[in-house]
């Protein structure tokens, strides 16, 4: 299970992970160790607050680093169906963010991230999934991969 404080690759800021008590917020916020500021990452807020929440079960807060600290990988239900995204984290430039998975099903969990593959096979990252597989019952668990594609806008649907 991750943690929810972590510091960065550089050592320059601690990233927590936010939720808020009424479960209609979840927040990574990069915080500076020097200056003490803030900067959120990533945000993600329910939409009705009467009959939705942010659901911070299972992992779904979690993230995982991607080329040395440049972006991180992460879990959303921002599109109604929970699925992985990558989102960039410099400091200077403007945050973007991409979808890698897509369609009406869901990512349970985050397995394994390979940025380099022996070989020169495609990075990509393992994950799990319930109801990928048509014809096979939404309830069972399945191992998954996806190919992981550069913010560079050359693969991949960039998403705000």
């Amino acid at each position: 299970e991750r943690t929810i404080i972590e510091e960065t690759p550089d050592s320059k800021e601690l990233l927590v992970g936010y939720i808020a008590r009424d479960r209609q917020s979840c927040r990574l916020v990069a915080c500076n160790r020097e200056s003490g500021a803030e900067r959120t990452i990533i945000e993600e807020v329910s939409g009705d607050s009467d009959h939705s929440f942010v659901d911070c079960t299972n992992n779904k807060c979690s993230w995982r680093w991607l080329g040395g600290g440049k972006e991180i990988i992460h879990l959303s239900e921002i599109d109604g169906w929970c699925h992985l995204y990558v989102t960039s984290f410099s400091a200077t430039e403007e945050r973007r963010t991409r979808q890698l998975t897509t369609g009406k099903w869901v990512v349970r969990d985050i397995k394994r991230v390979q940025e380099e593959v022996p070989g020169g096979g495609r990075p990509g990252v393992w994950f799990t999934a319930n109801g990928c597989v048509a014809g096979h019952d939404p309830y069972f668990i399945h191992l998954c991969w996806a190919p992981l594609a550069s913010l560079d806008g050359k693969e991949g649907e960039e998403v705000k």
